[in-house]
């Protein structure tokens, strides 16, 4: 494959996340590493302010599965569940909240933020 042809789909993959009516969340398992518009729009918030963000601070419940503390749960494959979570203003909101680990052995599930 050309280095052109990976440029472009990487370009397509960018655009596919950010046109996704969930919000996503790359993370390293501890706190938020990037992004998409649907997870600015869900958490009323600009991106500055939830990028670096600790994944145990957007949950209701700051001992949820989220807060990255049991990696080798969610290794094995996708996690979904409900969770409470909650905005920059402080605010609860219920999530449906799918992770699933990316290739590579590093932990660093995408957390989808449904409705």
């Amino acid at each position: 494959m050309t280095s052109t042809a990976r440029t472009e789909i990487a370009d397509w993959h960018t655009q596919a996340v950010e046109a996704s009516t969930d919000g996503i969340l790359l993370t390293d398992g501890v706190s938020v590493l990037d992004c998409n518009a649907q997870a600015l729009k869900t958490f009323r918030c600009m991106r500055s302010e939830l990028i670096g963000q600790a994944l145990r601070d957007l949950t209701a419940d700051p001992h949820a599965l989220m807060d990255g503390s049991d990696p080798s749960a969610t290794l094995a494959g996708t996690d979904a569940r409900n969770e409470s979570m909650r905005r920059h203003n402080g605010e609860h909101f219920a999530a449906n909240v799918t992770t699933r680990p990316l290739a590579g052995g590093r932990f660093s599930p995408i957390c989808n933020l449904g409705p």
